[in-house]
């Protein structure tokens, strides 16, 4: 009824996090809205340049389509587009360029069944499903959070 796992307690013992423990888990997962420091983070490193010819075509393709989607008329009611399936490198470029290029659209990737590999997705969303997005984001971490401190 309240989630009581009797099981796990026999097998594994009580759990306990200390306040120090809890503080650092709590900061990892409810990271405090500061775009500032995350913005002077981004700035200090310096962006990544592909010098392999089939990820700079890879990634240009991936780009080329994301305008055309974004273009195309007939596809304003649409919300979510899947740039591209690839290794964190790539998308870790991706995530860069396309902060650069889209600001307003968010960008998430999403594990897949192969090891090593993600689909990226761009969100087109309007204010308000961005601020309804974050807020359910954020009541899934703090669900995490409780679930680990208990």
């Amino acid at each position: 009824k309240h989630g009581m796992d009797w099981n796990k307690w026999i097998s594994e013992g009580v759990p306990y996090v200390n306040r120090e423990a809890a503080q650092k888990l709590k900061e990892s997962l409810l990271p405090k809205e500061d775009k500032v420091s995350a913005d002077k983070k981004e700035a200090a490193r310096a962006p990544m340049v592909l010098t392999k010819e089939s990820d700079i075509q890879t990634t240009g393709n991936a780009i080329t389509a994301l305008r055309s989607w974004l273009a195309d008329d007939s596809k304003k009611d649409q919300t979510e587009f899947e740039v591209i399936e690839t290794n964190a490198y790539l998308r870790r470029f991706m995530h860069e360029t396309l902060a650069k290029e889209f600001a307003d659209l968010i960008v998430e990737s999403r594990p897949t069944a192969k090891p090593g590999l993600s689909k990226m997705f761009v969100l087109r969303l309007t204010d308000a499903q961005k601020t309804e997005r974050a807020a359910k984001l954020r009541l899934e971490k703090e669900a995490e959070f409780a679930r680990k401190v208990g």
